[in-house]
């Protein structure tokens, strides 16, 4: 997972032969939260549009954060399903989103060991 200290990117998925922008983040926005969080393949590319710095943020990291901070990770769980369904209905299956809906927190949980 990144954080986005200074710069800005634009996040892309693949839509016939070219790759479609889907949205712009600058700074403190954060993206990779998906692959990071809940262990699953990325489904969008991230590419810079002018010179950006970032912070990694690795598993390890987040662990106990999410510890002392169940709401946290309900937050950012929050992200993940908006981002998911704008990825869905623009990309995919809607039966992909059923499949998440409802999941990105069980999924998490898991992920990071939490019952």
């Amino acid at each position: 997972m990144f954080v986005i200290v200074r710069g800005g990117v634009k996040v892309q998925i693949p839509e016939n032969d070219y790759q479609k922008t889907i949205n712009r983040l600058r700074a403190n926005d954060f993206f990779g939260e998906m692959s990071l969080l809940t262990g699953q393949p990325r489904t969008a590319t991230v590419i810079a549009e002018e010179e950006t710095e970032v912070i990694q943020i690795k598993k390890t990291a987040l662990r106990p954060l999410f510890e002392a901070n169940p709401e946290l990770m309900k937050a950012i769980c929050d992200i993940i399903e908006e981002r998911r369904a704008l990825l869905v209905s623009r990309e995919e299956d809607p039966e992909d989103l059923d499949e998440m809906d409802g999941g990105v927190l069980r999924s998490l949980r898991k992920f990071f060991g939490f019952r």
